[in-house]
């Protein structure tokens, strides 16, 4: 006797056989196949959506991207989604960066998940409807998570994969498609432990929750939509009646609606988190995709140096950050890092000469233009380290720290009601700053007397 995996009855079966279903369970499923190939003849989609994926990642092995572990910059540079270019000018990354992925491993173990969930959502769903939820649900992804993590670059099909799991869980759980009692209450299960089981792995970290919550959410809403497939009053086990014409109208009225909707709500969605994170890259992020754009090796060093700088050990990093500069003459945060090692070694002149190189390089670079006018003060320059603050309080009026230096270069060139001014600002942007107050403090008592 065998154990059937699907309906768990025991059944009887020879012993020079291997069976792991019984014949009525084979039976039902070989007829539920037959009525799914009714239903969407031509299965297409899913097939075209794996080749495509795999396509794209044998095209990037073939043009040197590691197979096993690819360089972030080589993932942004094919299309991998990142907040200050997908925010910025290039938006269409939130789509394409659904058919990038993160090594072989990840490729794999998506496209395994992408098959088996779609030869069959796909047919419950018709070519087309399953196509626009699992790019409109992947999309959606992408934008939560761009606005959850706008500075990771992300990459990967699961966003819109776990669109079409909640697709089909609100198909099955609202009962839009008939198939056999116990299969569809086996496929509801599997998807819900699918779901459940990733969303908790996830929180492990490195892995991106935010994409797979936002396509699962906009997959089910879809799916909530979606025509219906199959009389709810089937007369026999495994039997799918074709639907009503009028009523399948009707509903594949709605589905559109839904999802002309939702491409709606992702433009608005779209147009908020541009607005909430700013039209681009801030400064910060801007140097980060400076730093992607070197080679790896070059950023190796680069963050080898800045762990140098932060023990102390300046010589080391400025000979390491030098080598980079050979390398990346066009980088300026490799400059401005380059820059504030000189400051330290309270090398002036080679602070300011490095430093206006960046600038020259990225003009919107309001740490070069702050760590500019520190150098410049050190120089005894406070005309131009003034002029240096105020550009960047141009860039970024709201900088503490650039309030503070830009106060205390107009104490030294003799401006002490300035200097208390733009310190006082300093304190009131950061209150719990000690070094603000105490000067604030000492600047008011000088006024006094």
């Amino acid at each position: 006797m065998a154990k059937c995996t699907s309906c768990r009855k025991e059944f009887a079966v020879p012993f020079w056989k291997f069976a792991t279903i019984c014949p009525e369970c084979r039976s039902t499923q070989a007829e539920l196949q037959t009525k799914l190939n009714q239903l969407t003849p031509v299965f297409i989609v899913t097939p075209c959506l794996v080749g495509l994926n795999a396509l794209v990642f044998c095209i990037m092995v073939a043009a040197g991207v590691s197979i096993m572990e690819p360089d972030l910059a080589d993932l942004i540079h094919w299309g991998a989604g990142f907040g200050p270019l997908t925010l910025g000018p290039q938006p269409w990354r939130a789509v394409t960066s659904e058919f990038v992925h993160i090594g072989i491993i990840h490729i794999l173990f998506n496209m395994w998940c992408l098959w088996s969930l779609g030869k069959l959502a796909e047919r419950l769903m018709g070519n087309w409807n399953f196509l626009i939820l699992y790019l409109l649900s992947g999309t959606c992804g992408s934008l939560v998570s761009v606005w959850r993590h706008p500075q990771l670059v992300t990459a990967g099909a699961s966003g819109a994969i776990f669109g079409v799991a909640g697709g089909m869980i609100a198909l099955l759980g609202m009962k839009k498609a008939q198939i056999p009692g116990t299969a569809m209450k086996q496929t509801l299960k599997s998807l819900l432990i699918f779901v459940g089981y990733n969303l908790l792995y996830g929180m492990r970290g490195g892995i991106d929750n935010a994409a797979h919550v936002g396509g699962l959410l906009s997959g089910a809403l879809l799916g909530a939509f979606l025509p219906r497939r199959g009389s709810e009053a089937a007369t026999a086990p495994g039997v799918i009646t074709p639907p009503e014409t009028s009523s399948e109208s009707q509903d594949f009225s709605k589905f559109q609606v839904a999802a002309g909707a939702l491409a709606c709500l992702l433009l608005g969605g779209f147009g908020y988190v541009r607005h909430v994170h700013g039209p681009g890259a801030t400064p910060q992020e801007a140097v980060e995709l400076d730093l992607f754009r070197l080679r790896k090796e070059d950023r190796v060093n680069v963050s080898e140096a800045a762990k140098q700088l932060r023990a102390g050990q300046v010589d080391p990093a400025i000979e390491k950050l030098k080598k980079v500069s050979v390398n990346a003459p066009d980088s300026s945060a490799v400059q401005s890092i380059l820059g504030e090692a000189y400051i330290q070694k309270k090398q002036y002149d080679a602070a300011i000469q490095v430093l206006r190189r960046a600038i020259a390089l990225n003009p919107n670079d309001s740490t070069a233009h702050v760590d500019l006018g520190a150098a410049l003060v050190e120089s005894r320059q406070y005309d131009q380290a003034i002029d240096e603050f105020h550009t960047a309080l141009r860039l970024d009026s709201r900088n503490a720290d650039t309030h503070s230096n830009l106060g205390v270069a107009l104490e030294r060139k003799g401006d002490a009601k300035g200097a208390l001014e733009e310190i006082g600002t300093a304190s009131t942007l950061e209150p719990g700053n000690a070094t603000f107050k105490k000067n604030y403090k000492r600047l008011s008592q000088q006024m006094k007397n």
